[in-house]
């Protein structure tokens, strides 16, 4: 979507709110597909079990937060860029695996 501001998202929902209905759906599609991913990670041993309603959350929060576009800019980054070392660090965290004993 590139970097949205609050106030473009608010201007959306109240001036275009069928297109935002939409953006909601494809997001909840989007989601429901990625938790049934990591439950059957959960599930098979590869993920631990985690509280599906806060890494919701953390998700959303993270894109809203960088989504800004002040930020984007002050760090010089993509949105796109951004969003996939995000997920890269919510999946692996910030462990530095092959250094501990």
């Amino acid at each position: 979507l590139g970097p949205l501001s609050s106030r473009m998202i608010k201007d959306v929902k109240r001036f275009l709110p069928r297109e935002w209905a939409k953006f909601e759906n494809y997001f909840t599609d989007k989601w429901g597909k990625i938790e049934q991913i990591i439950r059957q990670g959960e599930d098979d041993g590869v993920f631990r079990k985690v509280n599906l309603t806060v890494l919701k959350k953390m998700y959303m929060g993270t894109i809203n937060e960088l989504g800004d576009y002040k930020s984007l800019v002050q760090s010089e980054s993509v949105f796109s860029s951004t969003m996939a070392m995000t997920v890269e660090i919510l999946i692996f965290g910030i462990f530095a695996f092959d250094n501990m004993d």
